[in-house]
C-alpha cells in the first residue's frame, strides 16, 4: 500500500510539471509559427512592391507607345476620309500590349500570407490585379478579332480603324486607373514592410 501511495504522490508531483512543460512547448511553437507567418507576409509584400513597380514602368512605356499608335490611326482615319483607300499605302490597326506580371500576387494568395496584410492594402491589391486581368483580356479579345476573317472584309477600313481606336481608348482608361492605383498602394506597401 505504501508503494502505491508513493507512486501516486510521485505522479501528483510530476503531472503539473509535465502539463506546464507541454503548455510552454505549445506557446513556443505558436510563437514560432506566428513569426514564420509574419516573415512570409513581409517577403510577400516586398515581392508585391517590386512587381508593382515593374508593372508600373512597363505600363508607362506602353501608354506612350499606344499614344503614338493612336495618333497614326487617327491620321489614317482622316486620310481615309479625305483621299480614300486607293490613295493610301496602308491602314494601321492594332495595339501594343505589355505583359503585366502577377506571380507575386499568385504566390501571396497560395501561401496564405494575404491573411496578414492590412485590409485596405489587400482590397487595393485585389482591385489592381483584377484590373490587370481586364487589361489583358481587352487586348486578347481584340487580337482574336484581328485574327478573324470578318475583320478584314473589303470596304471596312473605317470600321476597323474606329474599332481599334475604341480598344485603345478603353485600354488607356484601364491603364490610367492602374497607374493611379499603383501610385496609391506602393507607398502603403513600403510603409507595411518597414513596420
Amino acid at each position: 500500500m505504501k508503494k502505491i501511495g508513493r507512486i501516486l504522490l510521485k505522479i501528483v508531483e510530476e503531472v503539473p510539471a509535465i502539463v506546464v512543460a507541454v503548455f510552454l512547448a505549445l506557446i513556443v511553437n505558436d510563437c514560432n509559427e506566428n513569426r514564420k507567418e509574419d516573415q512570409l507576409a513581409l517577403s510577400s509584400l516586398k515581392a508585391l512592391e517590386a512587381e508593382l513597380l515593374q508593372n508600373q514602368e512597363s505600363l508607362r512605356r506602353n501608354i506612350a507607345a499606344n499614344l503614338l499608335e493612336v495618333k497614326e490611326m487617327r491620321a489614317d482615319l482622316d486620310s481615309l476620309s479625305t483621299v480614300g483607300l486607293e490613295n493610301m499605302s496602308s491602314v494601321r490597326v492594332g495595339i501594343s500590349q505589355t505583359i503585366l506580371q502577377k506571380s507575386a500576387w499568385d504566390m501571396a494568395i497560395l501561401s496564405g500570407s494575404t491573411r496578414q496584410f492590412d485590409a485596405s492594402v489587400l482590397t487595393q491589391l485585389a482591385e489592381i490585379y483584377g484590373l490587370q486581368e481586364l487589361y489583358d483580356e481587352m487586348s486578347v479579345n481584340y487580337f482574336k478579332e484581328l485574327g478573324s476573317v470578318q475583320f478584314y472584309k473589303p470596304d471596312q477600313e473605317k470600321e476597323r480603324l474606329q474599332a481599334g481606336l475604341q480598344v485603345h481608348q478603353l485600354t488607356n482608361d484601364i491603364s490610367n486607373q492602374l497607374m493611379e492605383l499603383y501610385e496609391q498602394v506602393t507607398p502603403q506597401i513600403k510603409a507595411e514592410t518597414k513596420k
